[in-house]
């Protein structure tokens, strides 16, 4: 599978697939290939670099609810091969509130995650999708990174433990 590919359908399983695992898969298996092809993207959007300089530098947030109180870290799970960040905090607040979501009755404690992804290796980021999107047009598939847009998600690898600021 060619690292178009490769970043092309592990997108597309993040949009269509949600929960269902295969954009994880995909992570697993051809991490490298979707990496080179986001390398890629960045540098045919700005030669200069200007763009990954940016994105690097923009604090991002992830919300997320837990059963245990007083939580200061957290480990990335082994069989999770990426994480979804928001540039945008009250997305995130809104995913760390306990019960605001269907998916948020995993416990009681509403934690936020704040990083730099420049420690971090970046596979997806929503403002360097205009290529891909133009790859979906001439297969006739409908823009479905509106989403990810919307959210302004960055999606990134998580190699390292993340620092948790409990806020509900």
């Amino acid at each position: 599978m060619s690292p178009m590919e490769a970043y092309s359908k592990f997108v597309r399983d993040l949009v269509y697939g949600g929960l269902t695992g295969y954009a994880n898969e995909m992570v697993k298996k051809y991490a490298e290939s979707i990496i080179e092809f986001y390398n890629e993207i960045n540098t045919y959007q700005n030669p200069e670099g200007e763009l990954s300089v940016l994105i690097k530098k923009q604090t991002i947030y992830r919300g997320i609810v837990l059963e245990d109180n007083n939580l200061t870290k957290l480990q990335p799970h082994e069989n999770f091969h990426y994480l979804s960040f928001s540039e945008d905090i009250n997305i995130a607040k809104e995913f760390a509130r306990p019960g605001s979501l269907s998916l948020s009755n995993l416990g009681n404690y509403g934690y936020l995650i704040t990083l730099e992804p420049k420690d971090y290796t970046t596979l997806a980021h929503y403002k360097i999708n205009t290529l891909l999107n133009l790859y979906w047009d001439k297969q006739g598939i409908p823009d479905r990174i509106a989403s990810l847009r919307q959210q302004e998600v960055t999606i990134l690898q998580p190699l390292k433990s993340l620092k948790l600021i409990q806020i509900f």
